[in-house]
């Protein structure tokens, strides 16, 4: 990802941010997401309230799986 995020140094902590090169590359993301995920799903008649519902059961799921791998891989 070099070239799309740049950081800045004041005295101990370190700012990023991104890039020209990189504000486009986000938008160009967001134009296949929109495009390809955000399309298909509202095509399944589910609600914009249901979709964010389940990214968040994703995220929630994805985080338990974690754990329990991280917890597992201690034993």
């Amino acid at each position: 990802m070099h070239g799309y995020v740049k950081s800045e140094k004041t005295g101990k902590k370190v700012f990023f941010s991104a890039t020209v090169g990189g504000r486009e590359l986000c938008a160009k993301y967001r134009e296949v997401r929109e495009s390809g995920l955000i399309t298909t799903l509202r095509e399944s008649g589910l609600t914009n309230e249901q979709i964010g519902d389940a990214a968040q059961l994703m995220r929630n799921a994805s985080g338990l799986y974690d754990t329990a791998a991280r917890a597992a891989a201690s034993l």
